[in-house]
């Protein structure tokens, strides 16, 4: 593949991820307020490392895919973990492009891509979301936690390494 070949393809999908941001945003002025409340100040989803069981202010949470590492960072599953929180997640398996939003803030990513918007500005992490092998969106849990306004710590607990994000 040559320069001129991966420039396109990088033009093509920034187009893409600009258009689904505008169409996105367009969508949510238009529509009537909806019921939907941000998480309130101390709400906690504690996860363990390659388990699906988790909890959410202390009730059990059940995930779709166990948290893992992968490249020297710890992934989650978006969906599971974002719509525990409230948020809305959306994925366009065409364009492999994933919106997070709620309210006034929405983050787009892109499979296999290192850069983002998060309300309609341009960032990079240093990892890129996957789709893992059974169809799951997996998400660097730092990058998306700090990026929507939440915190992250990660501890032991005897064998168990556990990850709890907070708001």
């Amino acid at each position: 593949m040559n320069i001129r070949s991966v420039k396109k393809i990088v033009k093509k999908q920034i187009s893409a991820v600009l258009c689904t941001a505008l169409v996105a945003g367009s969508l949510l002025a238009a529509s009537p307020a909806q019921a939907e409340e941000p998480v309130q100040t101390g709400t906690a989803v504690t996860l363990l490392m390659g388990k699906t069981e988790a909890q959410l202010n202390g009730n059990r949470l059940t995930l779709p895919k166990a948290p893992r590492v992968s490249a020297g960072r710890t992934f989650i599953p978006l969906r599971a973990t974002a719509e525990a929180f409230g948020f809305k997640v959306d994925y366009d398996a065409a364009t492999r492009i994933i919106t997070v939003s709620q309210k006034d803030q929405t983050l787009v990513m892109t499979v296999d891509m290192t850069y983002y918007h998060k309300n309609g500005q341009v960032a990079f992490m240093d990892v890129a979301p996957y789709v893992s092998e059974d169809g799951h969106t997996m998400v660097p849990v730092r990058f998306i936690t700090e990026a929507m306004g939440f915190s992250v710590e990660a501890s032991r607990n005897g064998q168990d390494r556990i990850v709890q994000i907070t708001r």
